[in-house]
């Protein structure tokens, strides 16, 4: 898996973690912190998408449409999407999000007024698209346990 490394066939010294009858539940970053340590170039194995820095500002930018900035409920929904697949494919993402207060952001676009009672019937139907987003991307980043 690390071949371009220099220390690709540290044997013994390195203390992989291999499932065995149990979930692999973060089990590559196990593997990444073990690697690591070794001096190993782990960045070959770290899973594409954002940086931590990316996620931290997705989560302000978030946070900032449901409250001063005002965004659209498309707008909402395309940020809480964009988080939700994170959360989905990435344990550590999902942790970021809750680090960085993505979650409550989520909830708070979820039970704003804003987007309900609208005098134009339209306008209202743009809630449903934002709160199933909503609700999905929670679910995504609950999906990893007790441990997120």
């Amino acid at each position: 898996i690390d071949a371009a490394d220099h220390l690709w066939m540290s044997i013994g010294k390195a203390q992989v973690a291999m499932p065995r009858g149990s979930s692999s539940h973060n089990i590559r970053q196990k593997d990444i912190n073990a690697l690591s340590q070794l001096g190993c170039d782990v960045e070959v194995l770290r899973q594409p998408g954002p940086k931590r820095d990316q996620v931290r500002r997705l989560c302000e930018v978030l946070k900032e449409g449901a409250g001063p900035k005002k965004y659209s409920a498309q707008d909402g929904e395309l940020l809480i999407l964009l988080l939700g697949h994170f959360a989905w494919f990435s344990h550590t993402h999902a942790r970021e999000i809750i680090e960085f207060g993505g979650h409550t952001s989520i909830v708070e676009w979820l039970t704003t007024k804003r987007f309900k009672g609208q005098a134009n019937a339209l306008d209202d139907a743009l809630a449903f698209p934002l709160h199933r987003a909503c609700l999905s991307t929670l679910a995504s980043i609950c999906r990893h346990g007790i441990d997120t």
